[in-house]
């Protein structure tokens, strides 16, 4: 369990994204689309706090959608070792993993999804 939920309940919708696009395309899109309609109205994920009952639609649907978003800006490759420099250096917040965003891409990868986080 990692130190912010986001991390956790987006990362993990964020992936279960990945297998959908993969093995049922159609699906895929049908679901992103209802998602990121219903996350339209949710609180920012930097705000949602532990177990608030709007915190829902921010850690399950929002924050997964913006994972979404920045794969679609940097790319899947870089996407990918993102996500592995993130498990092999068992990063565990919101901070660390924007660190991570900068080093391995640039400031302005690092601005956007931060802005994403608080939109």
């Amino acid at each position: 369990f990692v130190k912010e939920p986001w991390i956790n309940e987006s990362f993990a919708n964020y992936s279960m994204y990945q297998v959908l696009k993969e093995f049922n395309a159609v699906e895929y899109e049908r679901l992103l689309a209802k998602n990121r309609e219903l996350s339209k109205n949710a609180i920012s994920v930097s705000s949602a706090s532990l177990f608030a009952a709007d915190a829902y639609m921010s850690y399950y649907h929002k924050g997964s959608i913006h994972l979404m978003d920045l794969e679609a800006k940097i790319g899947p490759e870089l996407m990918q070792q993102l996500l592995s420099n993130c498990i092999e250096k068992r990063l565990e917040t919101t901070e660390e993993f924007l660190q991570e965003l900068e080093n391995l891409t640039n400031k302005e990868n690092r601005k956007f999804f931060e802005g994403l986080l608080k939109s």
